[in-house]
């Protein structure tokens, strides 16, 4: 999408109605493994088209899609590399979106985005239309897109944990539970960077089943376990608490449940730390894609309005601005102490 403030409106409004085109395309080149195909340097399509065992004229079509937009360089002779957006397209390199990228062709996800126009209608999350039942139980009873979904989280986790880790010191406690933790990536980080703590990775049992499988918190064996359970009935003891996109998942009354269990069962002198995204007070459009813009600081970054929409559509809570997660924390039974920010690019 343009950032161009002297696009003309036209233009720039067919980028917006069209941006969904190119997340399909870079999506198929994902799911395709293009971006690894070419670790070792320029293919031509149609060696690419041998190796991923495609049609040679529509791949390049593709490519050349995804080329126009930053993503893979289109050479002479229809030969194509990486550039620094398409190598976050593979598999094990650091910051890799491919999980996320894969997940955005996902049957369930096309679906639920599809009836956006329902959930402004009704202020209920699309997956009730779809499916008729809420997102995450839909994703316990389909392992495959559960898998999908988790790995998806694993990426966004492994760009966010140096930031959080860069933003607070975790060393004043022995023992922190990441709640909903997924694979295990943010208490990885955590971890690496503690190395006196001790932890707990927190999920439904489907979950931890996937994460004690994932070598990702192997290296932290002796000082970590793996709780299966749901946070709505008990978490376990600790001197420390952290959620990481958690609370905006629920309703007030089952986000209620999630904070009185952790004051329940938190230490003396605990502490719960909530990581999500805070909406600023007021938008303003900075060129043509400015409303999906965060008015906030850099920390909040430009993800932030339009996670509003991802919520709307698939989750029951909105994002809150500063004020409401104070208020949200003082009539849970506790008190936000503190609003810290933490910097996407640490």
């Amino acid at each position: 999408m343009s950032d161009d403030p002297k696009a003309p409106p036209m233009e720039a409004m067919f980028q917006l109605l069209t941006a969904r085109w190119v997340t399909s395309a870079v999506s198929t080149a994902a799911r395709l493994g293009i971006a690894d195909l070419l670790e070792s340097g320029p293919r031509s399509t149609q060696e690419l088209a041998a190796a991923a065992k495609v049609k040679e004229a529509p791949l390049y079509r593709l490519l050349r899609a995804c080329s126009s937009v930053g993503v893979f360089h289109e050479q002479e002779g229809r030969v194509f590399s990486q550039t620094p957006m398409s190598q976050l397209l593979s598999k094990d390199v650091a910051g890799s979106l491919r999980n996320y990228a894969l997940m955005m062709n996902d049957e369930w996800h096309l679906r639920c985005w599809g009836e956006l126009p329902w959930c402004v209608e009704t202020g209920t999350p699309a997956s009730f239309k779809v499916y008729d039942q809420p997102l995450f139980e839909y994703l316990t009873k389909h392992p495959d897109d559960a898998v999908n979904f988790n790995n998806a989280m694993t990426d966004l986790s492994m760009g966010d944990g140096p930031a959080i880790t860069a933003a607070y010191d975790f060393s004043k406690f022995e023992q922190i539970a990441d709640l909903g933790g997924g694979m295990g990536g943010l208490l990885a980080a955590i971890l690496e960077k503690n190395p006196k703590l001790k932890g707990t990775l927190v999920d439904l049992p489907y979950v931890i089943e996937q994460a004690r499988t994932s070598p990702m918190l192997a290296p932290f064996a002796a000082r970590c376990s793996f709780d299966g359970a749901s946070f709505f009935d008990t978490v376990p003891a600790a001197d420390a608490y952290i959620m990481k996109y958690i609370i905006h998942d629920w309703d007030d009354t089952k986000a209620a449940q999630i904070l009185t269990n952790c004051r329940k069962a938190i230490r003396a002198g605990g502490k719960l730390l909530v990581v999500d995204r805070v909406v600023g007070p007021r938008r303003y459009a900075r060129g043509c894609a400015g409303a999906f813009r965060s008015a906030t600081r850099r920390t909040i970054h430009r993800r932030s309005a339009a996670g509003e929409l991802l919520y709307l559509g698939n989750l029951p809570r909105p994002l809150a601005c500063a004020a409401e997660a104070r208020d949200h924390g003082a009539r849970d039974g506790g008190s936000a102490r503190q609003i810290r920010p933490a910097d996407p690019s640490a």
